[in-house]
């Protein structure tokens, strides 16, 4: 009895996930650049300045929330990676008042890129953060959540999807 009990409590939670996995899409943006799964509804901002044009989408699914920005940048920015990189992770997490407890450099293709962890402590929250440079464009790939609703392999899932284009 115990083993058909066991038996269909796995069978239950593979299909849960199978379930889960399957209402994900992949979401391909020529206005950003980019292309990740997705999954439920977005929400999508465009920005136009003088030096940049930006094209965030927004989206949450279980208590989980993603964002992707992508900022085509008017100006060759190749020397000024480094340091663009850096602001970013730090104008980032002043805004969402984290403090960054883990950072390391990383590639994405031919991205060269910031990976950083970050705790909300005042909302609660953790957040995943990756900012990469290719060319022109640069791009921040987001998901935070309630310490209690991170998942990090459905964090770690909408990571690995996400892509630059050409």
């Amino acid at each position: 009895m115990k083993k058909i009990f066991f038996t269909l409590a796995i069978l239950s939670l593979i299909s849960v996930t199978t379930i889960a996995q399957e209402n994900w899409n992949t979401l391909k943006s020529e206005t950003g650049k980019f292309e990740a799964a997705i999954t439920g509804t977005i929400s999508e901002q465009t920005v136009d300045k003088d030096a940049s044009n930006s094209f965030k989408i927004t989206f949450d699914a279980d208590n989980i929330y993603y964002l992707i920005s992508s900022t085509k940048h008017k100006s060759d920015l190749e020397s000024s990676i480094d340091n663009l990189l850096e602001v970013s992770i730090s104008t980032f997490s002043k805004q969402v008042k984290g403090t960054i407890s883990n950072k390391k450099e990383v590639f994405l293709e031919n991205a060269k890129g910031i990976y950083a962890e970050m705790d909300m402590a005042e909302m609660g929250f953790k957040l995943e953060y990756y900012v990469y440079m290719r060319g022109i464009y640069q791009y921040q790939v987001v998901v935070y959540a309630a310490y209690d609703s991170y998942d990090s392999a459905v964090a770690n899932r909408f990571f690995k999807s996400f892509k630059t284009l050409d």
